[in-house]
């Protein structure tokens, strides 16, 4: 088995390796905008169409300017990583079966995230039937291995903040950190240069008790169930404000919801060989004792905000065999996948 195996088995994998990012104001990233390909399409703010065919329009809203719209809402999974065509995500199986299904998903995005790109087109949204979340697993992953800064983590955020700091710190203050060293080696960690005033320089030399408060500062922490329980509380502002139902469906992972096919068992073969380290870390993600834990929440915060409320691993186990090949890797599922999630909001 070689590097080269992944795309042999899913040759589709290479447009969306190449797809990249674009960085935005509050919503942090979202897909490349315009991109085009035989697989996937964006529009101006790098959504992704529901067919090549709409390519002609500038956007998605564009699609179904007057007729009632659904919203679909999520990370990578709903925004339709590993399908083969656009028309083959889960927006895309929507529309061909008549529901004008809006893809407002993000590859990466959590679910703060989700509802920002909600926010952000509120002009354009009109006719609100419903609003569909398909989530859950990057909010999980972000809560498992690190600690949530109010008001959420998000994906990149550690390239993003170290961005920042090398733009705000001043050759002033690096000669200063540098001195300090000199002097006493660590008295200064790196993370708390930038926080320093220089109307601070001396005290911070001279009081033992001014520098261990300096030091101790640490950003605001939220934790998982009260971002989780903010969101949901969100998710019935928006069903009351649209007047419209909402749904949420927690995304299915591969450990959660059926045994391997041998497709998807050599998959996992191949990222065990080539990528052992970060299949580690996504094995203890996907523990029965996470999804538990995650589910359930999900199951209360639904009911106290009147959300309806699904479970995909449930109804994956009940409607999928061993052989069925559906995922891709750990969460991401192919175009069979994608066609039974939309078959099963269609008949809900």
């Amino acid at each position: 088995m070689n590097k080269n195996f992944k795309y042999e088995l899913c040759p589709q994998w290479k447009t969306y390796e190449r797809i990249g990012y674009k960085w935005l104001p509050f919503i942090m990233f979202n897909q490349i905008p315009n991109f085009r390909s035989e697989i996937l399409n964006t529009d101006d703010k790098g959504f992704r169409f529901n067919s090549k065919n709409f390519i002609n329009k500038k956007s998605i809203f564009d699609h179904y300017p007057k007729q009632e719209v659904s919203i679909l809402c999520g990370g990578s999974f709903a925004f339709g990583a590993g399908a083969n065509l656009d028309e083959n995500t889960i927006s895309g199986y929507l529309s061909k079966s008549g529901v004008n299904c809006l893809n407002l998903s993000g590859s990466a995005h959590i679910g703060f995230q989700e509802l920002i790109s909600i926010f952000s087109n509120f002009n354009h949204l009109k006719n609100v039937k419903e609003i569909i979340f398909l989530s859950g697993i990057n909010d999980l992953y972000l809560s498992t291995f690190f600690d949530i800064n109010y008001p959420d983590n998000f994906y990149l955020y550690s390239e993003f903040n170290n961005s920042l700091n090398i733009k705000s710190s001043n050759y002033k203050k690096k000669i200063l950190k540098f001195l300090f060293n000199i002097f006493n080696p660590k008295i200064l960690k790196n993370k708390n240069i930038d926080n320093l005033r220089k109307e601070d320089f001396i005290e911070f030399l001279t009081s033992k008790d001014f520098r261990k408060t300096f030091e101790s500062k640490s950003p605001l922490k939220i934790t998982f169930e009260e971002k989780l329980k903010r969101n949901f509380k969100i998710y019935r502002m928006l069903g009351n404000f649209f007047d419209c139902k909402v749904y949420f469906y927690l995304q299915p992972a591969l450990n959660w919801s059926k045994e391997k096919s041998s497709e998807e068992q050599q998959l996992f073969d191949y990222s065990n060989l080539f990528f052992k380290e970060k299949l580690q870390y996504y094995n203890k993600l996907f523990s029965i004792e996470n999804y538990e834990f995650l589910k359930n929440l999900c199951i209360k915060f639904s009911n106290e905000n009147n959300v309806y409320f699904n479970d995909l691993n449930e109804l994956f186990k009940k409607n999928l065999k061993k052989d069925d090949w559906i995922f891709l890797d750990s969460v991401h599922v192919n175009d069979k996948g994608n066609k039974l999630v939309s078959e099963i909001i269609k008949t809900r």
